[in-house]
């Protein structure tokens, strides 16, 4: 996988990972259906309201995980998944974020500012929406949204799981799209 192909059976994972409401058929009808499902809880807005207000961050891990985000001046707040952090970073406007590759370890940095990539590195990061198949062991989402070096590292790694499936974006292109999402 190269990370853009998206058939029905990719669609039919989403759909059950995300209860959304049909099978999405391309990468944007599943953004709008996620967009969709998360405006159907009235909490949902609270909390993000709450992160936009740097007083609460996205997928927090009490235990030390390879993806954090920088809060005040120097704390490191550890999340589930890369995903957690770059959706935190951009509602929050200016944080610095990092990850370590899930294939290799090799460390990525992302700093946003005003709610923009400003800069990365190294800089062919890569974003993967991953998804295992049913019954998979781990979080069925968090295990699967990965930020990678670049393509080499996320086929290697997707090559190691069996069954693996999901899209890919570069670094600007994902920000540009969680954006659009909020």
């Amino acid at each position: 996988m190269t990370g853009v192909h998206f058939g029905a059976e990719l669609g039919n994972r989403l759909m059950r990972i995300y209860c959304l409401e049909k099978r999405p058929e391309n990468q944007a009808e599943f953004f709008q259906l996620l967009k969709a499902e998360s405006a159907k809880h009235p909490r949902t807005r609270e909390f993000l309201d709450r992160v936009r207000a740097n007083k609460a961050v996205i997928g927090v891990s009490d235990e030390r995980t390879k993806d954090w985000i920088v809060m005040g001046e120097s704390e490191k707040v550890f999340t589930h998944c890369s995903y957690d952090t770059l959706m935190t970073a951009i509602l929050r406007g200016d944080s610095k974020v990092g990850s370590a590759c899930p294939h290799c370890g090799k460390a990525m940095t992302v700093r946003i500012r005003k709610g923009t990539l400003e800069d990365y590195s190294p800089k062919g990061v890569v974003f993967l929406w991953g998804s295992g198949p049913e019954g998979s062991p781990g979080n069925p989402m968090c295990d699967h949204l990965h930020l990678f070096p670049d393509t080499k590292h996320m086929n290697a790694w997707i090559e190691s799981k069996e069954n693996e499936l999901g899209f890919s974006f570069g670094l600007q292109e994902f920000i540009r799209r969680l954006r659009q999402r909020f």
